[in-house]
C-alpha cells in the first residue's frame, strides 16, 4: 500500500501462483481467493500470465515498465515441476 501511496512506480512484484504450499494445495492450507483483487486494491496495476510462456512473461515486464504512478504485480500462474516427471514416473538404477 506505501508503493501505491508515495507512486513508486518502478517496482514490479512477481507472484508464483502454483496452488501448491510445502504442506498441501493453497486451497486446503491458506486459500487466498483472487489475489488479483486484492493488490488491485491496494492500488497496484495487476497483470496475469502462464508462467511457463516466457514470451507472455516478457510482455508483462515490459507494461509493468511502461506503467506510470504505481507498482505492478505479475502473477504468474504455473504448475509446479512441469517438464519434470514425477517420483511415480521416475525410474530409478
Amino acid at each position: 500500500m506505501a508503493a501505491r501511496r508515495f507512486g513508486v512506480d518502478n517496482l514490479t512484484g512477481i507472484v508464483d501462483r502454483n496452488r501448491v504450499q510445502a504442506t498441501g494445495p493453497t486451497k486446503d492450507v491458506f486459500d487466498i481467493p483472487d489475489i488479483e483483487r486484492k493488490w488491485d486494491a491496494c492500488g497496484w496495476h495487476v497483470l496475469t500470465v502462464d508462467g511457463h510462456n516466457v514470451a507472455q512473461v516478457i510482455e508483462a515486464l515490459d507494461a509493468a515498465e511502461r506503467t506510470k504512478g504505481r507498482p505492478t504485480v505479475i502473477v504468474a500462474d504455473t504448475v509446479k515441476g512441469k517438464g519434470f516427471p514425477s517420483p511415480r514416473q521416475r525410474r530409478l538404477p
